[in-house]
């Protein structure tokens, strides 16, 4: 699953891994990934999805609007490497170059833990580790 990573503001150096479901931004405590203490960033103010093969992103009428690589949008097919603009946050879309699982499809396994070492992951946090 491709990867957000924060380069600016509150969250940063904070990576997070996308949800093909959808992932919302926003100061309020019901978005995916709350940016609470940015007060350029709307209540709800935007939205990355899986559609159509692609992942889109997409301004939720923010006040403060959304750029992608300086360049404000509404909507936007997302590629990586682009430099995401929220308020004055800032973060990184990382694609892993495979498409999201079908719903109610099972995770992979994970790799076994290497034996005699502590088992690390690779600073990823998952969406619902946001709250």
């Amino acid at each position: 699953m491709p990867v957000i990573e924060f380069t600016k503001g509150p969250l940063q150096p904070k990576r997070f891994e996308l949800d093909e479901n959808g992932v919302t931004f926003g100061r309020a405590y019901e978005t995916d990934i709350q940016i609470a203490s940015d007060t350029r960033v709307s209540s709800q103010h935007a939205m990355i999805k899986f559609e159509k093969g692609q992942w889109w992103l997409y301004d939720l009428g923010s006040s403060n609007g959304t750029a992608v690589n300086g360049q404000r949008v509404e909507a936007a097919v997302l590629q990586p490497g682009d430099v995401v603009a929220l308020g004055d946050s800032r973060f990184t879309y990382q694609s892993d170059g495979h498409p999201p699982r079908p719903p109610g499809a099972k995770r992979s396994r994970r790799p076994s833990r290497p034996r005699g070492g502590i088992f690390r992951s690779r600073g990823t946090m998952p969406i619902s580790s946001a709250h």
